[in-house]
Parts: structure tokens; sequence; C-alpha cells
């Protein structure tokens, strides 16, 4: 009988709440938390809260999320850790942010062109694909008529879309647009 409560009481481990944040105090959802040495782990969710059952009080917990520095924080008599993540400029520089997730620059295999604010300014157009016109590599921009307001079409690195649809996938701040045409360039930093 005494076997079968320990065991018991092992089974259920001890659960380990708290949020994690970043260094401004907003919260971090998606954040992976392991619990080290295990391939058990939690997710935090969308407002940065957790909750995760560790072994012992000697686990270690690995919080870790793409463009932030990883902590790995014993557990100890602790019932609580809130967890304030560091920004990791040196791992930022190298993700790319493409339309559906974000992959590592090692792994892109075709080619980026960033085109920044300041480029887009330098014409005198009211579209920000106008501004694109001549400027990023593999990206053509035509206009039926030089009429202002008239449709553009941009078509990236040629026409081969099985479903015989050349439009780029316009992603703003993570919204897929379906128009991107009367975007004004002032209010973009970069494409």
């Amino acid at each position: 009988m005494f076997f079968a409560i320990q065991f018991s009481a092992q089974a259920q481990g001890i659960v380990v709440s708290g949020t994690v944040t970043d260094g401004e105090g907003i919260t971090l959802p998606g954040v992976n938390i392991m619990v080290v040495g295990t391939t058990f782990g939690v997710i935090s969710d969308e407002n940065g809260a957790y909750s995760i059952s560790v072994p012992s009080e000697n686990s270690v917990l690995q919080f870790s999320f793409i463009g932030f520095v990883t902590q790995n924080i014993q557990v100890g008599s602790r019932r609580l850790i809130e967890v304030v993540l560091m920004d990791d400029a040196s791992q930022i520089e190298e993700l790319v942010v493409v339309g559906y997730g974000t992959l590592r620059k090692s792994d892109v295999t075709g080619s980026i062109a960033v085109v920044s604010s300041e480029t887009l300014q330098r014409t005198s157009s009211f579209s920000a694909l106008d501004g694109l016109r001549g400027v990023a590599s593999g990206v053509n921009v035509f206009s039926a008529s030089g009429m202002p307001g008239d449709a553009i079409r941009v078509v990236i690195r040629g026409q081969s879309s099985i479903q015989a649809r050349s439009e780029p996938l316009y992603v703003v701040d993570g919204v897929v647009m379906e128009n991107f045409q009367f975007t004004s360039p002032d209010d973009i930093e970069r494409i």
C-alpha cells in the first residue's frame, strides 16, 4: 500500500505555472516550454500563460521562442515561475518571415529581395507596387495603361502556377490582403 501511494504521487508530479513575457512586459504566445531531458513540453497560450507537470523539484524547464534567448530554469520549491525572455538580435538576422511561417535564412531556396521605405519613397508614385518597378530582381510590375488608378499586375519569377494564377500573396503584419495596390508607400517600413 505504501508503494502504491508513493507511485501515484510521483506519477502526478509537480504542477508549475506562470506567464512568459518579453523585455517590455508584453506576453508571448507560442513559447515552447520543455522539461529538460524529456520529450514532454507545452506551449504558452495566447496570453503567454502556461501550466506544466514536472517529475520533481530537480527538474529544469527550458523556455525557447524564435528571436529570443533560450532560458533554463530549475523548478526547486517554486510553483509559480514568471519568465522574461530577452531579444536575441543575432538570431533575428538569420530568419526570414514568409507568408506561411518563419524559416531560417539558410533553408530558403529561392531569392529574397527587400525594398526599404526610403527606396519606395524615391519614386514619384502613389502606389507601393509602382515603387517596386525595376527595384526588386525577379519582380515584374505591369500596368495596362498609364492612367492613375488602373490595375497593376505583379508577376514574380514568371508564370508557373499550377492553377494558372500568378498573383503574389500579400501579407501585411500577419494579415492576408487581396489588394495591395492602393497602399501608400509612406505607410510601409519594408517589402
